[in-house]
């Protein structure tokens, strides 16, 4: 940790993380809209999509298996980012994440993850969609033992 900040720095890096995660959450949540289309007319009604309350991200189900996408801000560097974290339902009644990944304030892949997605294209909001997708299928339920 570093403990010699100067407040006087503090205040305008803490404004511009702001900005850029409140750029990047708008952007990635503007994804609705495609990914619904996508649902009724590509997978044939086998995914469904919906905004969490409160602008906190996505909820869905594949096949019937629900997953959320919580969006949470983060500062990477002196960039601001949203990171997105998918979970699916555990048997215990909690949540198992399943992955996360870094949305930068255009909208896009940010991080390591941009290296799987193509960052900088228009194919960037089908290629985050099927990849969540894909995770949530792939996925286990995660089963307590300890009860």
């Amino acid at each position: 940790m570093d403990f010699a900040q100067d407040p006087g720095t503090f205040v305008s890096y803490l404004a511009k993380i702001g900005r850029d995660s409140n750029h990047a959450k708008t952007n990635f949540l503007s994804y609705i809209d495609h990914w619904k289309l996508l649902a009724e007319r590509s997978y044939g009604q086998l995914v469904t999509i919906e905004h969490l309350p409160d602008e906190r991200g996505y909820s869905g189900t594949i096949l019937g298996k629900a997953f959320t996408i919580e969006i949470i801000p983060i500062a990477v560097e002196t960039e601001g980012r949203v990171e997105a974290i998918v979970t699916v339902p555990a048997l215990s009644g909690g949540k198992t994440e399943v992955g996360r990944f870094r949305i930068n304030r255009d909208g896009d892949l940010a991080d390591a993850d941009a290296q799987n997605g193509g960052n900088y294209d228009n194919l960037m909001s089908i290629k985050i969609y099927m990849g969540v997708l894909r995770k949530v299928l792939e996925s286990s339920v995660q089963v307590d033992h300890s009860s």
